[in-house]
């Protein structure tokens, strides 16, 4: 039966799509269409977009005899226009499948600009790191060098209760005989392939040790692209002159290098005993930043001794990824007004050293945030804070020819994986060190309230039924931060599920009751469904099928972080790094 007979030739009309238009590297293009003539009559047209991600694919079947190729090519800019000329889909050419069926047929296959973010597969994102897990022993051959005129020793890193994670480069009972050589502390810092140090910070303890009072020690520093330290080699002497209870600041002079080592010498000859004192110095709460260029931000998290960390903002990271990588054909603004928003939480760390995508690293940054990043028309990459977007309003009751009914098929609720009346979250510390924190009725090392649930609308709440959910993070986590991303699992885990799908056909209306053609619903809008009653209900997802003048939409709670933690990571929940 022809569409027209379905829902009428006014809202055939209206509904249908102007053209599909496939743009060419010369300049030129080719439009493809149900009114296009010969080898360029399109049929089967169906397309889609998410939130997040944006444009998704598109689809269409070419009657074209199996030996006429066309002008259309993979990565071959494809936009598809409504009858007001308004772009419903905005990509590339990714697949070309023919078949010899019915004296031959080409079926275009198009993707989202959103793809472009997984053209470059070594993308890293290492900004700020602040765990001890790059730290440690000089490489043989520096142990070597050094040795021709010191005893060297290693220094160490752990975690202390009272200041949090700690490089030690100190030793303790040194003997001090005539053939004991003398004595060299170091530790060393290894950004990996790729990363360079621009800056280190960290604060200063030096021991009270009698034998160090008015000694000749030397703390200093050096930092290189090679272990050996041997070439393009900066070195400083600050760690002589900062005062006990100081912020160390290193930013060595020219190009940012990838190894940075600390060390403790004495200079001149030994003499004397052996003394049971300790020699060198602790620093407390190290940070490493590479040459990202980015504002630090306060509130970052608060360490054992009540010092404020500082980090850095998802925006920021954003913006700094996509500049690094340049996706063709993706294009973004920032600041106010700009199509990155600015977000205001600050992230203590974020060590993203595997190379990957840059849809990934978005992704994963996104965890923070929770927001509904898309790359639309034009390949504009958006980052909107989370807002009630543009709703639209159905019935599913509807008689009158000129709405079509909206056909509604909510999933229900369960208990399977939520409503719970507590969480304790597993994680380990900057320093390597695993903890739990958890509700007062629970085992965890540190109790807290915060992660206990009191809604009485929560089943296992009013029925008293103990129900613990466990929350493994993967990467490290300070215990504030832990705590943190525990109340968010469980108030997510506790929230009402209005998940489900729906399909209308041919037109929308708008809240002031204006009809539009059914293609105007977009991912990340909202619908209300006027005879059902409720808050609008997000639209996450829609795909669009032009023979059929349909949109199937996925309707689901606001996206959540929860949402996003179980999507994207293989752990059952984790973090990159809240401090």
């Amino acid at each position: 039966m022809a569409i027209a007979d379905l829902i009428g030739t006014e809202l055939a009309e209206l509904s249908r799509v102007s053209v599909l238009r496939v743009e060419h590297p010369d300049g030129f293009s080719t439009r493809l269409g149900d009114r296009e003539p010969n080898d360029n009559v399109a049929s089967d047209l169906t397309w889609s977009n998410a939130v997040p991600g944006g444009h998704r694919d598109l689809s269409c079947s070419l009657l074209r005899n199996i030996r006429h190729q066309g002008r259309e090519g993979l990565l071959h800019r494809v936009v598809l226009h409504g009858a007001g000329s308004e772009t419903l889909f905005d990509g590339r050419l990714h697949a070309m499948p023919r078949s010899s069926d019915g004296g031959g047929r080409l079926t275009p296959q198009a993707a989202g600009w959103q793809a472009a973010l997984t053209d470059d597969e070594t993308a890293t994102a290492m900004f700020r790191d602040r765990e001890l897990a790059r730290w440690g022993q000089i490489t043989a051959d520096r142990r070597a060098y050094a040795a021709d005129s010191y005893k060297v020793s290693d220094g160490s890193t752990g975690w202390h209760s009272s200041v949090g994670p700690t490089i030690d480069i100190a030793a303790s009972s040194y003997a001090w005989g005539s053939n004991a050589g003398r004595p060299y502390i170091a530790s060393m810092y290894d950004a990996g392939p790729g990363a360079r140090v621009r800056r280190f910070r960290a604060r200063m303890a030096r021991l009270s040790s009698r034998s160090l009072q008015g000694s000749p020690w030397v703390f200093q520093w050096l930092a290189a692209n090679a272990p050996d330290f041997l070439t393009d080699t900066a070195y400083g002497l600050d760690l002589n002159t900062i005062a006990d209870g100081s912020v160390v600041h290193i930013q060595p002079d020219g190009p940012p290098r990838r190894f940075l080592e600390l060390g403790a010498l004495y200079p001149t000859a030994p003499a004397g005993s052996v003394d049971d004192g300790e020699y060198g110095f602790h620093l407390h709460s190290p940070c490493i930043d590479t040459d990202h260029g980015m504002p630090e931000h306060p509130g970052a998290g608060v360490l054992p001794d009540g010092q404020d960390m500082t980090g850095l903002l998802v925006s920021d990271m954003l913006s700094h990824t996509l500049g690094t990588y340049l996706p063709k054909n993706i294009r973004w603004t920032t600041g106010t007004g700009g199509t990155i928003e600015p977000t205001s939480t600050p992230i203590a760390h974020v060590w993203l050293s595997d190379p990957t995508t840059v849809a990934d690293i978005v992704t994963r940054l996104d965890a923070f945030e929770g927001r509904d990043w898309a790359v639309w028309d034009d390949g504009w990459f958006h980052y909107p804070e989370n807002r009630v977007g543009r709703t639209w309003v159905a019935w599913t009751n509807s008689t009158s020819r000129a709405d079509t009914p909206l056909s509604l098929s909510p999933e229900g609720d369960t208990i399977d994986g939520r409503y719970y009346t507590g969480i304790v979250v597993s994680f380990t510390d900057f320093a390597g060190r695993p903890g739990t924190v958890g509700p007062l009725d629970s085992n965890a090392e540190i109790k807290t309230d915060q992660l206990r649930a009191t809604d009485v609308t929560n089943p296992a709440v009013a029925t008293g039924t103990r129900r613990l959910r466990h929350l493994q993070l993967s990467a490290p986590v300070s215990h504030i931060g832990a705590i943190a991303l525990g109340m968010v699992a469980l108030a997510q885990s506790n929230q009402l599920t209005r998940k489900g799908t729906a399909v209308k056909r041919a037109v929308i209306r708008d809240e002031t009751g204006k009809q539009h053609p059914y293609y105007a619903i977009r991912a990340g809008h909202y619908l209300r469904i006027a005879d059902v009653g409720g808050p609008p209900r997000k639209i996450v997802e829609c795909v669009y099928n032009d023979a059929e003048r349909s949109v199937t939409m996925s309707l689901d709670n606001p996206r959540d972080r929860l949402t996003l933690f179980l999507e994207r990571y293989a752990a059952s929940l984790s973090s990159i790094g809240i401090g």
